[in-house]
């Protein structure tokens, strides 16, 4: 049986694909890899089957060095020689001037110390004090609970992106499907209650045999679950779909006329 794979660039994912379709597509390095019987996610440049579409690739530009940073030669001190009278009478002039600053400085002071209030003592009772911690706690409460609920909002309008649906499938000697396994992968951060799967048995010329329906309960956030198929006499493949699908959590009751 053929393998198929998706791969994402961080913020979608793509599928489903062969491996000669995967490899013909502008994956990057970065990109993450996924197949069944994969546990978990891979890089492009890591997985097994697509690492060597990145063995050739030039290692990254080394960084270039900081500028150095002049620095300006000290200034030279020149000396300057002054009589020795008029050094003693500059000396006394600045300790004048500083003498009758701070006095003036100290009547300003006292000025603004001793000054009778214009505007009565305003009190605040306990009831009147404003609570500026419990509003910037409540604001701060109100945004979260609006980006809870968006999330919640993106997840009902894209949920076949959160709920994944694969199969797998022996094909029988004489013909049909042995071994049919279904899977559901919640990968939402809420639980589902209930979805039902639609698998279609197809013939060699494309046509639909059959359709059987698969019924999951309670598949818990990030979490998979897998229920088998009856065997079928005909068929060499088979598709899943949703056909039905309840998450109270999120406000999703999705179902078709099945």
């Amino acid at each position: 049986m053929e393998k198929k794979y998706w791969y994402s660039d961080g913020n979608e994912k793509f599928g489903v694909y062969s491996l000669e379709e995967l490899k013909s597509r502008e994956i990057k390095p970065d990109y993450l890899v996924w197949r069944e019987g994969v546990e978990q996610w891979t890089r492009a440049d890591e997985f097994e089957e697509t690492k060597s579409l990145f063995a050739n690739l030039p290692p990254a530009l080394p960084k270039s060095p900081p500028p150095l940073q002049q620095i300006a030669p000290p200034l030279q001190q020149t000396e300057r020689v002054i009589q020795s009278n008029e050094v003693v009478k500059s000396k006394d002039n600045t300790k004048m001037f500083a003498i009758g600053g701070g006095v003036i400085l100290l009547l300003i002071v006292c000025y603004f110390i001793f000054k009778p209030s214009d505007y009565p003592a305003q009190t605040y009772s306990q009831e009147t004090t404003p609570n500026v911690t419990t509003t910037v706690e409540d604001n701060g409460a109100a945004q979260e609970e609006e980006k809870i609920t968006q999330r919640k909002e993106y997840i009902k309008n894209n949920y076949q992106t959160f709920y994944e649906v694969s199969a797998s499938w022996d094909t029988k000697t004489l013909g049909g499907l042995t071994n049919v396994v279904v899977s559901v992968n919640n990968t939402s951060e809420y639980p589902i209650d209930n979805i039902v799967i639609a698998v279609r048995v197809i013939t060699s010329d494309g046509e639909v045999y059959d359709i059987q329906y698969l019924y999951f309960d309670k598949i818990k956030a990030l979490q998979q679950a897998s229920l088998e198929m009856s065997e079928t006499n005909r068929g060499v493949s088979c598709g899943v779909s949703i056909a039905e699908v309840k998450a109270d959590y999120i406000g999703l009751n999705f179902s078709l006329d099945y």
